[in-house]
């Protein structure tokens, strides 16, 4: 094993342009796009600490965002920059500094001064010298007189809650996670560049019950009468079967034919009844013999949990069903190159096509018309699927919906 020399230099404080770290309340989106601007003031103190503060400002269109130096005298700070070319390192001696973020349409909330001396000079003049109807107007301008510099104190209170309250605002992405919780998809990676890497399998198939799933028996199957006498326990539609057929056509791997069971097992667990999803037999009676595993992961990815210990109780929601269509159709996206028939999926699990267009959308899929070029067909109509392509796409809820 190589070993590289790394030799490490300190710089003086006072020989180059000042670095600091930066902390930012509310960090901005193109950091890029600001030109920081250092100011110092200059001083007698022997203090290097007060020769060395700083302020930096910086500002874009909207917002100013104004740094100052946090005080910590237990904890120093050093950046090191290291020299690919020659294996140097050298250490920046450096401070904190800590970015307070000022909205420019919250700035310069005052309130007009009256000039108090004129006023008090005329008032003087009109007790004086005055009618009595300017005197009697005096003493009500007097009593009805506003007190500004009160005024002034609520709004200084006025702009510091609404500049604590601008800084706690969530960003475009906070809202957009949040949207997404409420949702009823898997966890997405809005990040994604490929189609490929929106939903990551775990999130679709626990690791544990993709261990369980038993496909020894399939390996020897070749023919599509095979494949259909051993899916006729579940009741398999006509997806699966072509799906397993094909895989079994060409040398595969046992992680697609774990996939395929595991959707199959999905179908089933959507067509069941609200009591027998949430049943403690569910494995054994209703998915016709699957590992227990199975069936429990299923009732915690899906259902809602009560009780504790012993005393555990599932309860089915008002979203469980697209819930569970959402994951069949992310599985069948996987399984179909990110392209699903939805008329088909619609046709296997006896649902309005409606239902899952609507959840196809949820998972930021586009639909299109699929159209067919045999025209003599009679049993051949136009019909939508479902592409997940980049960029995502996710329906807008409006208002009263």
């Amino acid at each position: 094993m190589s070993k590289k020399l790394v030799t490490v230099d300190t710089e003086d404080v006072d020989k180059r342009a000042p670095i600091f770290i930066a902390s930012f309340s509310n960090p901005p989106q193109k950091l890029d796009s600001l030109n920081f601007d250092v100011y110092g003031k200059h001083t007698d103190d022997d203090d290097p600490f007060a020769k060395r503060q700083r302020l930096v400002v910086a500002e874009n269109s909207k917002i100013e965002y104004v740094g100052s130096h946090v005080t910590d005298l237990n904890c120093k700070y050093v950046v090191g920059v290291m020299s690919k070319k020659t294996g140097n390192i050298k250490v920046h001696p450096t401070t904190l500094m800590k970015f307070n973020t000022i909205v420019k349409a919250h700035k310069n909330i005052e309130s007009s001064v009256i000039a108090e001396k004129g006023m008090l000079a005329r008032n003087q003049l009109g007790q004086a010298f005055g009618t009595k109807k300017r005197k009697q107007a005096i003493k009500a301008n007097e009593i009805n007189q506003v007190n500004v510099s009160a005024l002034s104190d609520v709004a200084s209170t006025i702009k510091d809650s609404i500049q604590d309250n601008v800084t706690r605002q969530p960003v475009q992405e906070d809202l957009q996670l949040r949207s997404m919780n409420d949702k009823v998809i898997p966890p997405c990676n809005l990040a994604a560049t490929f189609a490929k890497d929106v939903y990551h399998i775990d999130h679709i198939i626990p690791p544990q019950c993709m261990e369980v799933i038993d496909v020894s028996p399939l390996r020897k199957m070749r023919l599509l009468e095979e494949c259909e006498s051993f899916l006729q326990p579940w009741g398999a539609g006509s997806f699966i079967k072509s799906t397993l057929h094909a895989a079994l056509s060409e040398k595969t791997d046992k992680k697609l034919l774990k996939k395929i069971m595991y959707l199959t097992y999905l179908c089933v667990f959507f067509k069941l009844t609200p009591r027998q999803k949430a049943s403690s037999d569910l494995s054994e009676r209703h998915l016709h013999g699957v590992s227990p595993v199975i069936g429990t992961m299923m009732q915690e990815m899906f259902l809602d949990i009560a009780g504790e210990g012993d005393m555990i109780e599932y309860k089915i929601t008002s979203k469980t069903d697209d819930k569970v269509l959402a994951y069949i159709i992310c599985l069948t996206l996987m399984l179909n190159n990110f392209i699903c028939n939805t008329d088909q999926i619609a046709s296997d699990l006896k649902i309005p096509i409606s239902q899952v267009v609507r959840v196809a959308k949820e998972l930021g899929c586009r639909i299109d018309i699929k159209r067919t070029k045999d025209k003599s067909d009679s049993n051949s109509r136009p019909g939508k699927k479902a592409s997940l392509v980049l960029p995502l796409v996710f329906p807008v809820k409006t208002r009263g919906k």
